[in-house]
């Protein structure tokens, strides 16, 4: 019966360092939630985090609008995503685009409200 319970403790201990349990629960007790996104997401580059959650800060905003990932990544709209705001289709932010692709496609139909590195938000001209 001991040595049963004694394999089956060594078994779970050996099945949790190999799949690095004690190392991921350290890194969620020490960095809060916004640490670990911004970490995980970057500022602009590769999923754009960063700078999506500092648009929604610094400008207050109380819509959704579209996020477009140009780094061959997915879209991080759904972090930010509130049921009850207004979907705006008339603002936009671009996450890693480069200057060539937003004079080509973006221009002349948009204008800038902030840029950072190649991360941009826009409001459509009417």
């Amino acid at each position: 019966m001991l040595n049963s319970r004694f394999f089956l403790y060594l078994i779970v201990l050996f099945t949790f360092v190999l799949h690095g349990t004690f190392l991921s629960t350290y890194i969620i007790i020490r960095n809060n939630y916004s640490e670990r996104m911004l970490k995980y997401g970057g500022f602009c580059e590769p999923f754009g985090y960063g700078f999506v959650q500092s648009l929604y800060k610094n400008y207050n905003l109380k819509f959704n609008f579209d996020v477009k990932n140009y780094n061959d990544l997915p879209s991080i709209n759904a972090y930010f995503y509130k049921f009850k705001n207004e979907n705006k289709k008339n603002y936009l932010a671009l996450i890693g685009i480069s200057d060539d692709q937003f004079n080509r496609f973006y221009k002349s139909k948009y204008k800038i409200i902030e840029k950072k590195g190649n991360c941009y938000f826009l409001l459509k001209n009417d």
